[in-house]
């Protein structure tokens, strides 16, 4: 995370650190609080060592935020970005089962996390091109 927020300072991309500042933040915040409202218990002999509530995956969370933003931050718009954007799913998919083969997580758990980090990191991007688009506007 540090290292492509370094990487876009450096290139003075302004708009892109921005949005990657916030969709990693804001699906790391998101994540304690959701855990806590839903309290639910993790499943029964995990092969991973586990604390806290189950719900939903913080991994699942963190790896399709990560993935989704990294596209969006990385390859322009075009064919090229579509097919990014299906590994990174791809990548999602396959964080959520190895936590749910490692009996860390249910399978509710990772999906909801892989949906929740993946719109967090859509919704930042939609968020900052919004505030782009007025700011340009203006």
């Amino acid at each position: 995370m540090v290292l492509t927020a370094a990487f876009l300072l450096w290139k003075r991309r302004w708009e892109a650190l921005v949005y990657w500042v916030l969709a990693m933040v804001g699906s790391q915040l998101l994540i304690g609080p959701v855990k806590t409202l839903y309290a639910r218990p993790r499943p029964p002999m995990a092969l991973a060592e586990t604390t806290g509530y189950s719900f939903p995956s913080g991994h699942a969370v963190a790896g399709a935020a990560v993935a989704v933003a990294l596209v969006i931050v990385l390859v322009p718009a075009g064919p090229r970005r579509r097919n990014l954007e299906i590994l990174a799913a791809a990548f999602a998919v396959l964080m959520a089962l190895s936590r749910v083969y490692l009996r860390a997580h249910w399978l509710s758990d990772t999906v909801s996390g892989a949906a929740l980090g993946a719109g967090v990191a859509i919704g930042a991007a939609a968020l900052v091109h919004w505030f782009e688009h007025r700011r340009a506007a203006a």
